[in-house]
């Protein structure tokens, strides 16, 4: 006997079934490719101060 949550024993060793069929192309929002803009700017500020500070 075996529990119910019990994954199936012959599957053992065999990835994940996929269904590509399914899968849709999620194309980015505006809101996070300006997100992406904002923490670049931010970053690369930060970088070229720490910079300017050790030189």
């Amino acid at each position: 006997m075996r529990a119910v949550i019990a994954l199936d024993p012959r599957l053992f060793g065999r990835g994940r079934i996929f269904l590509t069929e399914l899968v849709e192309i999620v194309q980015p929002s505006a809101r996070t490719t300006d997100d992406l803009r904002l923490f670049a700017t931010t970053f690369l500020s930060g970088f070229v101060a720490v910079m300017i500070y050790f030189a």
